[in-house]
């Protein structure tokens, strides 16, 4: 099981910031600025190239109610 697949199923705590059925955003451990919030599918994704076209759709939207918290 990948790291990101820990994290949804709280097997690795996380601070969140959002999530509904289909996403998780939360704060990444090791931030490269002052706020860095990490988005992901709740779907196990083996490589960006295997990313479908209805999850790509909806983490855009998903991403700008993130920004909005």
């Amino acid at each position: 099981m990948c790291i990101f697949c820990k994290i949804i199923d709280r097997e690795i705590p996380s601070n969140i910031v959002l999530e509904n059925e289909n996403f998780l955003a939360f704060h990444d451990i090791n931030p490269k600025a002052p706020v860095h919030i990490l988005v992901i599918p709740k779907v196990h994704v083996e490589s960006f190239h295997e990313v479908s076209a209805e999850i790509m759709s909806g983490i855009t939207p998903f991403m700008q109610e993130v920004a909005k918290e």
